[in-house]
Formats: C-alpha cells, sequence, structure tokens
C-alpha cells in the first residue's frame, strides 16, 4: 500500500477536507490507518485470514484496503469520522463511462496497473476470472446486485492501483483548480485569482439569467425583480473592479492548531461586510453553472442559500440605476440624474 503514489490519497484527503465538515487531526489519520491496515481483526485473526483464504470472493475482496471508500460498509468504521466522511465521497460511485466501459466489459491488462512483487495474490487474474456478461434480460436481482458490487470494487482497485487519470474519479471536478487557488500553486497567482473572479460573476449573472457576455465580464448582475417578466427582464449592475477576491487565510488559527486555508472570500471593496464565502461545494455549483447547468430546487436549499444571503447584502444597497432588455441583447439605462429625474437611454 506505501508504494502506490501519494496524490491518489491527497487527493481523497483534500476532498473531505475542503468539504469543511471535519478538521482532520492526527488522531483522526491513525484511526484511519490502523483500520485501513487491519479493519475489525485482532492480528491472530488476520493470520487465519489469510491462510484460510476461503469464502465467497466478494467478501474476499471487500477486505482489500482499497474499499475503504465503500459507502455500503457496515462495519465498526461507521463510527470513525474520518473513515465516514470518505465513504461519503466514495470514488466507485463518479461514472466515468470510458473507465467503465472497460473495466466491465474488457480484460484487465497488468501493464495497465502498478505492479507489487510482494503480493501473493494475483487480483487482475481473479478479476478477469469472474466477470459476469450475461445479457440484461437473463439477470436476476441477486445476479445484478452481484454485478453492481463487483463492478464498484473494481473502480477503487483502479483509482489506487490503475495507470489513469485519478481526478476524473473524485467527485467534484473542479476540487484541484479550487486548491491551487487556496494554497497559490500557480506562478500567475493573481491572473488565476482575476480568472477565478471573472467566473464567479459569469456564473451569478447566468444564474440570474443574463446571458450577454458583454454585461457580465465587466459586472455582476442581479436581478433587480422577484417575479418574472415573459416580456422584458431587468437587472442591477455592480461593477466586477468593485470586488476582490482573496483566500480565507483566518490565520489566528494557526497560532493553535494544523491549519490549511478552504475557501475563498468574494467581497465589496466599499463595503466588506458584503461578503460571500465560496467553499469546494459552491465553488463547484458555481463551475458548473458557467458551463451551462441550471441549479435544481435541492440545490439552491442547500449551499446555494450562502449565494442566496450574498445577493440579499447586495439588494440593499442604494442604487440609481437599473438596465431593461427584451432579448438580452439590447439593453436600455434607466436612471435618476441629478435632478431627480428619470433618464431613459441606450447601455453602451
Amino acid at each position: 500500500m506505501l508504494r502506490i503514489g501519494g496524490s491518489v490519497w491527497s487527493g481523497l484527503f483534500s476532498t473531505v477536507s475542503l468539504k469543511r465538515e471535519l478538521h482532520i487531526t492526527m488522531r483522526d489519520l491513525r484511526s484511519f490507518i490502523a483500520f485501513t491496515l487491519t479493519k475489525d481483526f485482532q492480528c491472530h485473526e488476520v493470520k487465519e485470514k489469510l491462510d484460510a483464504n476461503m469464502g465467497d470472493y466478494l467478501d474476499w475482496w471487500k477486505l482489500y484496503y482499497f474499499n475503504i471508500s465503500d459507502n455500503s460498509a457496515t462495519d465498526s468504521a461507521q463510527q470513525d469520522r474520518l473513515i465516514k466522511l470518505i465513504r461519503e465521497t466514495d470514488v466507485a460511485e463518479t461514472a466515468v463511462p470510458s473507465l467503465d466501459r472497460d473495466l466491465y466489459f474488457g480484460l484487465h491488462q497488468p501493464e495497465q496497473f502498478l505492479d507489487f512483487e510482494e503480493r501473493s495474490t494475483q487480483l487482475l487474474s481473479q478479476f478477469n476470472d469472474v466477470k459476469i456478461l450475461i445479457p440484461l434480460h437473463d439477470q436476476t436481482d441477486n445476479i445484478q446486485k452481484r454485478i453492481l458490487t463487483t463492478q464498484k470494487i473494481l473502480v477503487r482497485h483502479q483509482y489506487f492501483e490503475g495507470k489513469i487519470n485519478y481526478r476524473s474519479r473524485l467527485p467534484y471536478h473542479s476540487v484541484f483548480d479550487f486548491h491551487d487557488l487556496l494554497i497559490g500553486a500557480s506562478a500567475n497567482k493573481e491572473e488565476m485569482m482575476s480568472n477565478t473572479k471573472q467566473s464567479i460573476a459569469k456564473a451569478i449573472s447566468l444564474n440570474e439569467g443574463c446571458n450577454n457576455e458583454s454585461i457580465y465580464s465587466k459586472n455582476l448582475v442581479l436581478s433587480s425583480a422577484q417575479v418574472k417578466d415573459p416580456s422584458s427582464k431587468s437587472y442591477r449592475l455592480f461593477g466586477l473592479s468593485n470586488f476582490e477576491l482573496i483566500v480565507n487565510s483566518a490565520a489566528q488559527l494557526t497560532n493553535y492548531l494544523e491549519y490549511e486555508p478552504d475557501s475563498l472570500i468574494f467581497r465589496s471593496l466599499t463595503d466588506k461586510k458584503v461578503s460571500l464565502t465560496i467553499s469546494l461545494d459552491l465553488f463547484e455549483m458555481l463551475y458548473f453553472i458557467s458551463q451551462g447547468y441550471s441549479p435544481s430546487l435541492n440545490d439552491i436549499r442547500g449551499r446555494f442559500v450562502e449565494l442566496q444571503i450574498f445577493k440579499n447584502l447586495l439588494e440593499n444597497q442604494e442604487y440609481k440605476e437599473v438596465i431593461v432588455t427584451g432579448d438580452n441583447e439590447l439593453f436600455y439605462s434607466i436612471k435618476i440624474n441629478e435632478q431627480y429625474k428619470l433618464e431613459l437611454q441606450p447601455l453602451t
């Protein structure tokens, strides 16, 4: 296990840590390592298991370390707070069609996996021997359950020991971009933060219904009406240059415990109380919105609530101008001039 590259483990631990549900301590790590190595067995029981090597192959495979993230397990690790979170981030639940298809239909080739000279059991040969290729109409419920269980075991094994891009198996597409922003890994840190700020403004604006790039590229756009009008839309513009994106360093915590940044702060430069704390879940949501995803009701009730609070703070700011449009192409400005009269003019 120790010969496996640390990246697959760090990717899993970073994902769990950035969910901000648990501060991982050394005690958590010791408990995790102990359970990963020996599960619920005492030393003599481990030897007996190795000597016997009997029973259903699925029960035997589940004892391997790579099934530590198995969210269907009912062992005592359910009481371990770190392992419980890792199981909520089960890599086997992330669909990667190209990899899943090859695992299901193809044979495991040694050159596609890490080689372990000390391992007496030939896992790849066992995986190939138990392939169940039965037409769907001939599969019973029991067979389907065994196929699904087997496939998930193969996925976890491939994540830890396969020569693949392990990042594709993590349940967050943007976790490494998020992590790089937090630790300043990029040589062009300022440019990366600027691009991310632009991407956040784009996601928020798209979610508000404004898909005009010339508008959201320079502004944070909020809808000025709570009721949808089928004939037109109205927005409030907040200049993007009036906002900053910084790492939530929480420097005071480093005096008392091990700590690394786990969130970003998007806030107004003129009123720093108007701020949005961006966790991994919200960052992922904004990432998908910028790609064209429309959040569901469940998304809005979840982590998306933080964004709603931020928008409410912005909406309470004093304003003298709104823009209206009927097609998201031609925009008109309605504002109060110095004589307290309304002006209507095309927005350029």
